[in-house]
């Protein structure tokens, strides 16, 4: 039988309402600058380095890492958001904020590409390779041979495969993409998948071989949106990160 989710309808709102705005929260929403930081990973102590050299100050004290949302200004200028890596185009492009650092990839799969301006490529901290691979126990020889792919990069991967003249189906995941060669799809085998590279050894572990040379190359950017760019009060934050 089907199984549905039951509302409860008789919802009501809390008995007592605070009315009071968390501080930090007050002031982030009157700083003149907005920077969308991500909550944690390779992006983030880059984000940190970029935001130290902007104001001359150490700031891992504010961002202790303890993965709840946190709102934090500097020096009352620079209002600094801790959120999730793949919210901050969204954030960015909406002008919830005015900038934040991404990868290249988030850029593209965000789907927000043309409301985004890439203010500085950052190929000096990070660089990783997006790559095609292939399971090692099955002869796959040619582009052609490859009908079913698995990546967190589906727009990408499709517009790869495009150029090369080739439209697999493309199944997209959220994380641990180098098992899927081991599953199948409707019945199918899944051929290969589209990831980035780091160090191998999580392809290597799973019985996978990249192809060469890597599909691009994927860098940190700095991005911002028109109206920032448009901005006279904005422009003058966006000079000091770049």
């Amino acid at each position: 039988m089907p199984v549905e989710i039951r509302f409860n309808t008789s919802i009501i709102p809390p008995t007592d309402p605070s009315s009071e705005i968390d501080p930090s929260i007050e002031l982030f929403q009157q700083s003149p600058f907005k920077f969308a930081l991500q909550k944690s990973g390779e992006l983030t102590d880059i984000s940190l380095s970029i935001l130290e050299g902007v104001t001359r100050q150490s700031l891992r004290d504010l961002f202790p890492g303890t993965g709840r949302r946190l709102f934090s200004v500097i020096d009352n200028q620079i209002g600094v958001a801790s959120v999730r890596n793949k919210a901050i185009c969204q954030l960015v492009a909406q002008r919830s904020v005015d900038a934040g650092i991404v990868g290249l990839d988030q850029v593209y799969e965000s789907g927000l590409k043309d409301e985004l301006v890439i203010l500085r490529e950052l190929r000096e901290t990070n660089e990783w390779d997006l790559v095609l691979a292939t399971p090692r126990t099955r002869r796959v020889s040619s582009i052609a041979d490859i009908l079913v792919v698995a990546t967190q990069y589906p727009l990408i991967t499709q517009a790869f495969f495009l150029s090369m003249g080739h439209s697999p189906t493309i199944l997209q995941t959220h994380g641990s993409t180098e098992v899927m060669p081991l599953l199948k799809h409707s019945g199918r085998n899944i051929d290969g998948i589209v990831d980035l590279r780091v160090s191998g050894n999580t392809l290597e572990a799973n019985g996978m071989q990249a192809w060469s040379p890597a599909l691009a190359k994927v860098f940190p950017v700095l991005i911002t949106n028109k109206q920032v760019i448009s901005d006279v009060a904005k422009k003058v934050y966006l000079e000091k990160f770049m």
